[in-house]
């Protein structure tokens, strides 16, 4: 029975060492994931901060047309739309979503209508980007609080949107003919 014993003894000492043995491997294990999880994390967040610095830069020039045919000033206007260009060709190849390099590349084509055109093409051109612009603010993880605003009589009383910094409406579709006609629609935080 002695030797039964010392055998008994030595199979609980062997499975204690295992199950040791494992529990460590999977606490190392599980260590691993959780470093290689951070550093995925901070990738991610990384490549959000660069995405949304660069909405941002593309959100400024937009709401600069925005203050430009609120003024009507078609030069203006035109040159703004003439710098965001190069911006916005930087975010079509941008490593962002697919949509919104679509979205970018749509407006692309907007800016070079506005940088072109006359004031009252401009503000067409606008109305419909604006449309595009609400969809990125919306799909990017940006921090800018800004209002969609709506005038109902734009287009023959069709309406028409546009994004704005400010909750004061100041209508970029009529600028002076019509500067304050026009409603908050949405807060896009």
């Amino acid at each position: 029975m002695h030797l039964n014993q010392k055998t008994m003894k030595l199979k609980k000492v062997m499975t204690l060492a295992l199950m040791l043995t494992v529990l460590v491997a999977c606490g190392a294990n599980t260590e691993q994931k959780k470093a290689e999880t951070a550093s995925n994390n901070e990738a991610v967040a990384k490549e959000k901060q660069q995405a949304s610095v660069n909405v941002n830069a593309f959100i400024d020039g937009y709401l600069e047309i925005k203050d430009a045919l609120v003024k009507d000033d078609e030069e203006t206007a035109s040159k703004a739309a003439g710098s965001l260009i190069s911006k916005v060709e930087d975010l079509t190849k941008a490593d962002v979503k697919e949509d919104l390099q679509k979205l970018f590349q749509e407006i692309l084509a907007d800016l070079k209508v506005i940088e072109e055109a006359s004031i009252e093409a401009q503000r067409k051109t606008f109305e419909s980007m604006s449309h595009h612009a609400k969809e990125i603010v919306k799909l990017s993880d940006t921090d800018r609080k800004l209002y969609l605003q709506y005038c109902p009589m734009y287009a023959n009383n069709t309406g028409g949107y546009w994004l704005s910094e400010e909750e004061q409406v100041l209508n970029p579709l009529f600028g002076s003919k019509m500067l304050k006609c026009g409603v908050v629609k949405e807060v896009i935080d």
